[in-house]
């Protein structure tokens, strides 16, 4: 067992997004938007491509070209400042994809006029200076230029990268002597870190602030912006607060606070306690987070308990002193997760059109222990064969947690813990691949999830999820699941509106035998089958036959068995299956089925004999359309492969020597239940009444053709 621990709540290893205005006393602010009230075109009015934008449900300024005729959108707002002395701007910045040339952001945080639009790495035709968010470059980082209204100068360049998804916090002051400083959180806070400085006196005032983006078709949705301010230097007057308390093992504890601390303050074990254990041996404040503490306990965490840490006297940078704050956590032993410890328990492939839910696609997994945790740390999801590497995360007993574009996050945490994934790979609306492996590679879950899975067709349109009916049962199956009963069209982060624990008692039992070569049977069970030690089965084959390889499908409940001989026509063989069970541990009883080698019709073998195109009145026979075939030889012939038109069977399918077959449609089957002499096919012709062509054929020859011409009489 290897131990772990998280912090309650749970919440990200470093605080995004808590910086509020509210908490800084006077200033005479010349911009700032933080977007809160959904509106971006007063108070402050941005203007310019402002169909291009919209205001999300987090409350951020984002990019929405969904018409993209043009490459670059841009909007711009008034920002006059008549010097460039002892100032700050702050903006918080997303970009949900890998920067390039083509794919890129400027930030004009002070120009003398607003700027449209630039092309490649030139001048948008202002003076001022600007922030480059995305270039072709590995290393990508934040750079600031200077725009002579004619050429660019790089004046300084950051060190967090940003090569791929980013979401920063960007801060650059100012002060009265030219000095500038440049501030990064790579978590998108305000705890911001100095990585880049320098000095220009170029230009000395301002009148616009301008975001300018560029941006191929793909990326029309993935640029956001937030928390924007240009002004003077705020005056911090709000203490720091406690956020969050993590067991990094059974004596060590980080402490997150919002906002960086004195040294002096965040290094004194007198100011930390926790209930049981009393004061931290050593504390030391992080060197690259100034609002992180990490404490050293002589006493160890006792595996599963929540404790309380409070924290006193502790002062920000700006000299203002927390009073007091605590917060929970916990020291937990993660387990080594084994097959189905974790499940895939529902899935919304088709989210449009949405019922209640989210139009993303999910996925959702779920810890199927009762008292067992599971750090998902380099845990893989597999979408077919595209995999993407899951973060640290503590899933808890019972616990759930949704997978889900890192870009759609916010609209899954009102339902619960979510994952966001870069580049979410798409979820096939029809049926996919989902595997899930752990640290080291083992298999988790697999599902083959498919839409024939719905009932209803106007679920299977769209907005309703998959859901597993028991996550309990020790393997997956297509009759585990089924769709969501939920008038909200799903249930994210909560028991499934379909779940039923109730065990598994029931026998299986084989579905179906069917020749699919001259040496292969595919066998078809009632349920998923453990596959455990039957790689190849000890069944037997009789007359003179043996099982030399075998091939399951996804979900187990199908086998491909190779024979060491092939199987002749006209002859009745047997196969006998014995001992394999059910993944409940449900034992088959002892099986023995009799499938017959049919001959392979030839041309003039098979005709259309008969033709029921118009049943309506009733008179003797079913209420529903049909084909006679006979087959003309006095040998058995397997018709398996014969297709009507577009009809095909899907199950082995003989006609006797000079004898007669009725073929209808699957859908009508109930129809022809006293019928012994009958099979159906599915896409079977719809047959008009009027006269149409009709083809006997399969893949390389046609056994008959006609065209139907017929009078009816009144």
């Amino acid at each position: 067992m290897k131990k772990k621990q998280f912090g309650l709540p749970l919440i990200q290893f470093l605080v995004t997004g808590i910086f509020m205005l509210s908490a800084y006393g006077n200033i005479h602010a010349q911009l700032q938007d933080s977007f809160d009230d959904s509106d971006f075109t007063t108070n402050p009015t941005w203007t310019g491509s402002t169909e291009n934008f919209v205001i999300n449900a987090s409350g951020q300024l984002q990019l929405n070209d969904l018409d993209p005729v043009v490459t670059q959108s841009y909007l711009t707002t008034s920002n006059v400042m008549s010097d460039l002395m002892n100032k700050e701007w702050h903006i918080h910045a997303k970009h949900t994809f890998s920067g390039s040339d083509s794919n890129q952001s400027r930030v004009y945080f002070a120009t003398d006029a607003p700027a449209t639009s630039y092309s490649g790495n030139t001048s948008a035709g202002v003076h001022g200076y600007y922030l480059k968010l995305g270039e072709a470059l590995s290393g990508d980082v934040v750079r600031v230029y200077r725009d002579d209204a004619g050429s660019i100068t790089l004046l300084a360049s950051t060190t967090t990268d940003i090569s791929g998804s980013f979401e920063i916090g960007i801060r650059i002051t100012t002060d009265n002597a030219g000095n500038w400083s440049v501030d990064i959180d790579p978590t998108g806070g305000t705890n911001y870190i100095n990585e880049a400085n320098f000095l220009d006196n170029t230009y000395s005032t301002s009148s616009d602030f301008s975001i300018v983006c560029t941006y191929t078709s793909s990326n029309t949705t993935k640029f956001f912006y937030d928390d924007i301010y240009a002004g003077d230097i705020f005056v911090d007057t709000t203490p720091p607060t406690v956020i969050s308390a993590t067991a990094t093992s059974s004596t060590t504890l980080d402490v997150l606070f919002s906002e960086a601390m004195t040294q002096i303050s965040a290094e004194n074990e007198g100011n930390f306690n926790v209930v049981g254990i009393g004061n931290p041996a050593t504390a030391l404040l992080d060197g690259s987070n100034p609002a992180l503490v990490h404490l050293t306990f002589g006493s160890e965490f006792v595996i599963n308990q929540t404790y309380t840490i409070s924290a006193s006297n502790i002062q920000d940078i700006a000299g203002n002193n927390m009073i007091s704050g605590s917060t929970d956590f916990l020291w937990f032993e993660s387990a080594v997760a084994t097959f189905r410890d974790v499940v895939f328990n529902e899935i919304l492939a088709d989210p449009t059109p949405a019922v209640a839910l989210p139009e993303s696609e999910f996925v959702e997994i779920h810890n199927t222990h009762a008292t067992a945790s599971f750090d998902l740390s380099n845990w893989s999801f597999v979408n077919t064969t595209t995999v993407k590497t899951l973060p640290a995360f503590n899933l808890l007993p019972g616990a759930f947690v949704i997978l889900c574009d890192q870009g759609n996050v916010s609209q899954f945490t009102s339902y619960g813990d979510v994952i966001g994934i870069s580049s979410f790979s798409a979820l096939s609306n029809a049926g996919d691949s989902l595997t899930l492996l752990n640290d080291v590679g083992d298999i988790i879950d697999v599902l083959v999830y498919s839409d024939s899975w719905f009932d209803t067709p106007s679920k299977l349109e769209g907005g309703w999820t998959l859901e597993m009916i028991n996550p309990g049962l020790p393997c997956q199956t297509s009759s585990n699941w089924s769709e969501s009963i939920s008038n909200t069209g799903g249930t994210p982060g909560a028991q499934n509106s379909v779940y039923d624990n109730t065990a598994d008692t029931t026998s299986p039992t084989v579905q179906n035998v069917a020749v699919t070569s001259a040496n292969t049977i595919q066998v078809t069970f009632t349920e998923a089958m453990d596959i455990t030690g039957f790689e190849i089965p000890v069944w037997d084959v009789i007359p003179f036959n043996s099982i030399i390889g075998a091939t399951w499908n996804g979900t187990f409940d199908q086998v491909v068995l190779t024979l060491q001989q092939n199987l002749t026509a006209p002859n009745t063989y047997t196969i006998l299956i014995n001992s394999i069970a059910d993944c409940s541990g449900n034992v088959i009883a002892d099986t023995n089925i009799d499938f017959t080698i049919g001959y392979l019709p030839q041309i003039g073998d098979v005709i259309i004999n008969e033709i029921m195109a118009d049943p309506d009145p009733q008179i003797g026979m079913p209420d529903a359309e049909y084909v006679e075939l006979r087959n003309n030889t006095s040998q058995l012939l397997d018709i398996t492969a014969l297709q009507i038109n577009s009809g095909y069977f899907t199950t082995q399918t003989f006609i006797q020597p000079d004898g007669f077959i009725i073929v209808a449609d699957i859908d009508d089957e109930a129809m022809f239940s006293s019928f012994t002499n009958v099979a159906f096919m599915t896409s079977f012709p719809s047959l008009t009444n009027s006269g149409m062509a009709l083809e006997l054929s399969d893949a390389n020859n046609t056994y008959d053709a006609l065209t139907l011409r017929y009078v009816l009489v009144s």
